[in-house]
C-alpha cells in the first residue's frame, strides 16, 4: 500500500484485487502477517476482509488463526467468507439421477466454462450442510472456554457477544468415552456482560480407563429459549478436551522378560512375554502384531505417500506432476530385513530397506 496516498482515494492492496474506502481498509485475501502489521502501525480505521476464506471443497481450515488475531487487536474487525450457498443447478444426470449440475454439466460442449468454481458455499444449493459449515461455527461461536479442567478443575468462560449476557444459555458438562456419555452435570455460570470472563470450578467424577477407550470432557452452551431463527435447546457453543485417562487402542507389553526373535524362512517373529510381533521377508511389512493370543492387525502396515486432490491440486497439475507418488507405498522392493537384539535381551531393532522404482 502507498502511504502518500490520498486517504480520500480508495485503497488498493497489492495482494491481488482489493478494494477499499477513505474511513476503512478492506483487503482481499489478506494474510495473517498483513493483519499483524496493521494492528501493529496502530493504524485509525479498522481493518475488515472484505474475502478472506473461499468456502470450496472441505475447506476454513485456518480459520481459527485469523480469529486468534481479530479477537486479539479491536481494530481488526473480521472479515467475509466467500461463499454462503453453491451456485448449482438441480437436473437429472443421463441416467436420470438428480444431481447439482455446475459448469460443463447442461451441454454445449466446448462452451467455456468455470466447472466447478462456483460450487464453493458453506451450505449447498439445497442448503444442507457442507463438513466445512462445522468448523465455522466452531470458530465464530460468541462463548469461549478456556482452561485445563483435568488438572485446576476450572474453566475461564468468556463471553464474546456485544450486546447479549452470558445467561441467554444453559451450560452442561459431559464426559463422553467414545461418544457414550458416562456423566453429565450443569455448569454453573454467573452472569457475564459482554468482552467479560468468569472462571467457574466443574467436577470431574473419578473414572477408571478402560483399555482402547478414549475419555473426553465437553462444555456445552444452549440456548435458554426459542428465538425467530433459532429453537430452544441449540447448540450455540462447545468446547473439549482429552481426559489423561490412561488407554491404548492396542495393547504394549511391559515386561522385566527377555526378548527373542524366530528367523524363518518367510518371516522373523519377535517375542517378548505374551507380545509377539511378525515381519513378512517377502515385503518387510509387520504382518501379526499378538498380545495374549489375540492378533489385533487386519493387514500389513506399508508406508503411503498420496492423498485425495483438492480443487487445487488439479488446477495446477498436481496429480500428473506427481503421478509416481500415488502408488509408490505398493511398488516398494525389498532390499533387506534383520532383527538385531541387545546384548542384555531388553530391546530389538528390526531393519527393514527398500527400492523405490522410478
Amino acid at each position: 500500500m502507498d502511504k502518500k496516498r490520498d486517504a480520500s482515494r480508495p485503497v488498493q492492496y497489492e495482494g491481488g484485487g482489493v478494494k477499499g474506502l477513505s474511513d476503512i481498509f478492506c483487503p482481499m485475501y489478506g494474510r495473517i502477517w498483513l493483519l499483524r502489521q496493521w494492528a501493529n502501525q496502530r493504524q485509525p480505521r479498522p481493518l475488515i476482509l472484505c474475502e478472506y476464506a473461499h468456502a470450496m471443497g472441505n475447506s476454513l481450515g485456518n480459520l481459527n488463526d485469523y480469529w486468534d488475531l481479530i479477537y486479539k487487536y479491536d481494530n481488526l474487525q473480521g472479515g467475509f467468507i466467500w461463499d454462503w450457498v453453491d451456485q448449482t443447478f438441480a437436473i437429472k444426470d443421463k441416467k436420470g439421477h438428480d444431481i447439482q449440475a455446475y459448469g460443463g454439466d447442461m451441454g454445449f460442449v466446448g462452451i467455456v466454462n468455470d466447472s466447478n468454481f462456483c460450487a464453493n458455499g458453506l451450505v449447498a444449493a439445497d442448503r444442507s450442510l457442507h463438513p466445512h459449515i462445522w468448523e465455522m461455527k466452531k470458530v465464530y461461536q460468541y462463548m469461549h472456554f478456556e482452561g485445563v479442567p483435568f488438572s485446576s478443575g476450572l474453566i475461564k468462560v468468556t463471553n464474546r457477544h456485544d450486546f447479549v449476557s452470558s445467561d441467554v444459555y444453559d451450560y452442561v458438562w459431559t464426559v463422553k468415552a467414545d461418544g457414550k456419555v458416562l456423566a453429565q452435570g450443569k455448569l454453573d455460570v454467573p452472569v457475564t456482560a459482554p468482552y467479560h470472563s468468569v472462571t467457574v470450578p466443574v467436577q470431574i467424577p473419578v473414572i477408571l480407563g478402560e483399555p482402547g477407550t478414549e475419555y473426553f470432557l465437553h462444555i456445552s452452551a444452549l440456548t435458554k429459549e426459542e428465538t425467530p431463527l433459532v429453537p430452544k435447546g441449540h447448540l450455540a457453543a462447545s468446547e473439549q478436551w482429552e481426559l489423561p485417562i490412561t488407554s491404548s487402542s492396542v495393547p504394549v507389553l511391559v515386561s522385566s522378560g527377555s526378548i527373542s526373535s524366530v528367523d524363518e524362512p518367510d518371516h522373523i517373529t519377535v517375542n517378548g512375554g505374551t507380545l509377539s510381533v511378525t515381519f513378512s521377508r517377502k515385503n518387510g511389512e509387520i504382518i501379526k502384531y499378538t498380545v495374549g493370543g489375540n492378533d489385533y492387525l487386519l493387514e500389513g502396515l506399508r508406508p503411503n505417500f498420496w492423498r485425495p486432490l483438492t480443487d487445487n491440486d488439479v488446477a495446477n497439475k498436481l496429480g500428473e506432476r506427481s503421478e509416481t507418488w500415488k502408488n509408490a507405498g505398493n511398488e516398494l522392493s525389498l532390499k533387506g530385513i534383520s532383527a538385531d537384539i541387545s546384548a542384555d535381551k531388553k530391546s530389538v531393532v528390526v531393519k527393514v530397506s527398500y527400492d523405490m522404482p522410478l
